[in-house]
């Protein structure tokens, strides 16, 4: 009994050891993440202050290696020098042209769907006033496709006469 005792006691103090070292880990690549985002953040600050000096060497550097660090618009801000500004005036441009497009095309999808939407309760309509005008409406069905009816207007259906003998015939929504 005394040997089991001891074995968990070390299984126990092996659990403590490998959370510390988890817990250690942890803590060193966050103190990292931190530590590079402090460096990035004064390089960039470096990298502007010598653009904006003059050096086009500093700002192709900016513009290669460190994009990612100009994303918000109060760092574009800062650069003065126009071999940049004028490459962020343009990118601003081509942004604004392609949400435009993209909000011209998504209005585009929504008038087509609505007129979608428009034809096809019509033909619902239609066809429902059709069905009340014959003697069996329980017999009625469909021999053209819906993509049929929505291109052309025109229900082609057949249904039992007053006789119980199945026709065809064509109804023009339309009309």
């Amino acid at each position: 009994m005394g040997d089991e005792k001891k074995k968990e006691e070390k299984k126990k103090d092996e659990r403590k050891f490998h959370q510390k070292k988890r817990y250690r880990f942890l803590f060193g690549l966050i103190l990292l993440v931190i530590v590079s985002s402090i460096w990035g953040g004064k390089e960039v600050k470096r990298l502007i202050e010598e653009c904006n000096n003059g050096s086009i060497e500093a700002c192709k550097e900016l513009e290669n290696d460190w994009s990612s660090y100009l994303e918000s618009e109060s760092d574009k801000a800062k650069i003065t020098n126009p071999y940049l500004t004028e490459k962020f005036k343009k990118e601003a441009v081509i942004k604004e042209a392609k949400e435009k497009k993209k909000a011209e095309e998504k209005r585009r999808r929504a008038e087509e769907q609505a007129k979608q939407d428009a034809l096809l309760g019509k033909m619902i309509m239609c066809k429902e006033i059709l069905k009340a005008s014959l003697k069996d409406p329980s017999s009625f069905k469909e021999v053209n496709s819906i993509l049929d009816q929505m291109r052309t207007g025109v229900i082609v259906y057949s249904a039992t006469n007053s006789f119980g003998g199945r026709i065809q015939s064509k109804f023009d929504c339309n009309g």
